[in-house]
């Protein structure tokens, strides 16, 4: 899967919460830019979607990590962001596991 072949949105609630968490949506494209599949899938029951929500954990140009978490709608070409944080220790162990 090559993400560079969706369009990417956000939306104004997932803006706002970037915003609280002191990440610009420009840091959000930068983690998008230098992530490397696997995009794991999110298995926890209470945040299950449908379509799928996938992850990733990618730096930034600063080097700061993120977790991003997004929707993808394959045949509209579009991934949607739902949310991006700095992960915790356990998620980065998890994530490097894959």
């Amino acid at each position: 899967m090559n993400l560079d072949e969706y369009s990417w949105t956000v939306s104004d609630w997932v803006k706002e919460k970037l915003a609280e968490r002191g990440i610009s949506l420009g840091e959000v494209e930068e983690a998008v830019y230098n992530s490397i599949p696997p995009y794991l899938i999110e298995t926890r029951k209470e945040h299950k979607t449908r379509p799928e929500t996938r992850w990733f954990i990618s730096q930034t140009a600063n080097e700061r990590l993120l977790k991003v978490a997004f929707i993808l709608y394959e045949e509209q070409r579009l991934a949607v962001i739902k949310t991006a944080y700095e992960p915790e220790d356990y998620e980065v162990v998890n994530y490097g596991e894959y």
